[in-house]
């Protein structure tokens, strides 16, 4: 990664220690850009004389007086790096700058801007032992309404990518075009997140000829004004500034009724031959207990978690296999139907070499069909191995027996404790009627996902949706990249994402989700979730004590003990009713996410950071015949998790006076 240094340059006295402190940066993974702005003769000089040095990494402009934000425009045009870092040409950089920005940078792909601490100087570059009149601290949010405009002093490094989803540098033309910082903070938090650096990478100067102490605290007090309500404008937010002092505080503004007219429709369609197919099989062996093969070592801490859930208990069963390998039998009644691939859950202590083979037996104990697959120094975490089966025979009445067995690559360990474990998962569920294991099976059936977005859109038009308001974006990409270009179509006040494997069951389904979400102050609601067998498949959705985003339900009869409201930390993307103004302040859905897993989570959260609402909405149903087009789900968990391992708070319950349950 390239970071590109960019100074507008208007005063002299203190241009050569700026420059200096670039040059001087521990890393040289940079860029330095100048632009006389029509500035005093001494800073015209200094640039003169550095354009003639010819420095590889340093380029000079030379223009009449365009302003602050005019010149930063220009500075950032005239680069290409992947980030930016503003430097004043009387202010200086620490020496780490460049290499502490660009580290935090890659271990926060999903930010957009990056504030660091600053430190103070006087005239003479002596340390100023004085407090920042800026608060390091997160952004406050209203209702999708940033309270604290100011909170934007240098040094923050901005990404590109997320620069150019802006319209860029900009400020008040009134005030010498001033006030571009508040204003691209705004514009970048509406697209990506703004992160933290708590270390001090900038040494503001303090002195008299400084342009915002020329401008003075009303001059800045009347563009923060400016800039609220033109950010309420932008993001289409129901919200009135109802304070003139920061940090600001909003009015709620009721809006109309709303009706399906006002509802643009997001389908995101992946083309998939495979058929999910469940089986309520039961194991010969009670599986509420782990089985270990040759355990040598402490067991893994998921293997035996479990949790409650309204009269449902949920458990993992593991089993263990070590190096000197191993080979663990399950006999299943009834027998399995036939299926062409499947998937099983893997975890491991370290990284795993290694070949992984399946067979399934009929009645008979024939070997029938076989899978294998090589684990090649793979670290895993829970993750969802798919494999194709290989099959030898016909096995009319279906397989009775699956036999799992693991030859790992020979390795020496340094110790005991580094020895790698590999564990094969089998969900086990436990309902008040039922006990079943979750393997997933899949059939292969020709154009199976183009059938079910047929069927998706047949339901829409007999819920009275117009053809013009649905936007089914078909694309081999990510289901957040496709959301995400869906949404830029859409200009109507609501979006309903959707999945191309929903159907709407009932005429009424969309109105009374609408109705509740005006009823509720809801920004987000989404309803539950059945199979096509009619059980459930996501109902109030939570987190639980591992940080992992559960359904309540899971396949439970839908007798309507789920049919509340309730506020909830996130809502799967099944079925998504979203206002516009939440895309507006977000940004959309995070493209990082492979496939379509966690990225509806991530969207929730992001959402309820800037304040907005979501409600579960349980007294209507849509059915979701979930066709599996994704195998990432460790990636993206994994990404999750360090994305949010700040914020786990938006893991709770929101706890709002309004709880509609009941």
């Amino acid at each position: 990664m390239i970071l590109s240094i960019e100074t507008p340059v208007i005063k002299g006295g203190w241009l050569i220690p700026c420059i200096e402190s670039v040059l001087a940066q521990t890393s040289t993974n940079w860029e330095f850009s100048l632009v006389w702005d029509g500035g005093d003769a001494l800073s015209k000089t200094i640039l003169e004389k550095v354009q003639k040095l010819n420095h590889p990494k340093i380029k000079v402009y030379f223009q009449s007086r365009q302003g602050i934000a005019p010149a930063r425009r220009f500075l950032t045009e005239h680069s290409s790096s992947d980030y930016i870092l503003t430097l004043d040409d009387d202010d200086l950089l620490a020496p780490n700058a460049v290499e502490q920005f660009l580290k935090h940078a890659a271990s926060t792909p999903w930010s957009g801007i990056i504030r660091a601490r600053r430190g103070f100087v006087d005239e003479q570059g002596h340390p100023s032992d004085m407090e920042d009149w800026f608060p390091f601290t997160p952004r406050h949010y209203t209702k999708g309404m940033t309270q604290d405009l100011y909170n934007q002093a240098q040094p923050y490094l901005i990404k590109r990518q997320a620069y150019e989803k802006t319209s860029g540098w900009e400020g008040f033309e009134d005030y010498c075009f001033a006030g571009e910082d508040c204003d691209i903070f705004t514009k970048v938090e509406e697209v990506a997140e703004i992160e933290l650096l708590d270390e001090c990478l900038y040494y503001y100067r303090v002195h008299p000829s400084r342009t915002s102490d020329r401008l003075g605290t009303k001059a800045a007090e009347d563009m923060w004004r400016r800039l609220a309500d033109k950010t309420i404008q932008r993001r289409q937010l129901p919200l009135q500034r109802t304070s003139d002092v920061q940090p600001f505080e909003y009015a709620f503004i009721s809006t109309p009724r709303p009706t399906l007219d006002q509802v643009d429709f997001v389908i995101p369609f992946w083309e998939s031959h495979d058929k999910r197919i469940d089986y309520p099989f039961h194991p010969t062996a009670p599986l509420a207990h782990p089985v270990a093969f040759e355990l040598s070592g402490p067991s893994f801490e998921s293997s035996d978690s479990s949790f409650e859930s309204s009269g449902s208990s949920f458990g993992l069963s593991s089993y263990e296999f070590e190096l000197s390998g191993s080979r663990y039998s399950e006999t299943f009644s009834p027998p399995l139907s036939d299926f062409d691939r499947f998937e099983l859950f893997l975890s491991s202590h370290g990284p795993v070499t290694g070949h992984l083979h399946v067979s399934f037996y009929d009645d008979s104990a024939r070997l029938c069909a076989e899978a294998d697959h090589l684990l090649e120094g793979t670290r895993l975490s829970f993750s969802a191995l798919r494999m194709e089966l290989v099959k030898k025979h016909q096995a009319p009445n279906g397989y009775r027996r699956m036999e799992v067995s693991f030859f790992p690559q020979t390795i020496s360990p340094t110790s005991a404790n580094e020895r790698p474990q590999l564990f094969v998962f089998l969900l086990h569920c436990e309902t008040r009627k039922t006990s079943h294991v979750m393997l997933r099976l899949f059939q292969n059936v020709p154009n199976y996902s183009r059938h079910c977005l047929e069927t998706c859109l047949q339901s829409l038009q007999n819920s009275g949706i117009r053809q013009d308001a649905i936007h089914v974006i078909e694309k081999q990409q990510s289901a957040a990249a496709n959301r995400n270009e869906g949404m830029a179509l859409c200009s109507k006040p609501t979006i309903c994402f959707l999945d191309d494997d929903v159907e709407i069951l009932a005429p009424h389904t969309l109105i009374h989700l609408l109705e509740k979400q005006q009823a509720l102050q809801a920004d987000i609601v989404g309803p539950k979730l059945v199979d096509p067998h009619g059980k459930i498949y996501c109902a109030d959705p939570y987190f639980d004590r591992h940080g992992h985003p559960k359904p309540r339900g899971l396949g439970e009869p839908d007798t309507g003990q789920y049919a509340y409201d309730q506020p909830v930390p996130w809502l799967p993307s099944t079925l998504l009713i979203v206002n516009q103004a939440v895309c507006a302040s977000v940004g959309g859905f995070d493209e990082h996410y492979v496939g379509s897993q966690m990225e509806d989570v991530d969207f929730c959260l992001r959402a309820r950071s800037r304040g907005f609402r979501c409600y579960y909405v349980g007294g209507v149903a849509v059915r979701h015949y979930n066709c599996e087009r994704n195998n990432q789900f460790s990636k993206n968990f994994a990404y999750f998790q360090t994305r949010w391992k700040s914020r786990t708070d938006l893991f709770e319950v929101p706890s709002w006076k309004e709880n509609h349950r009941g």
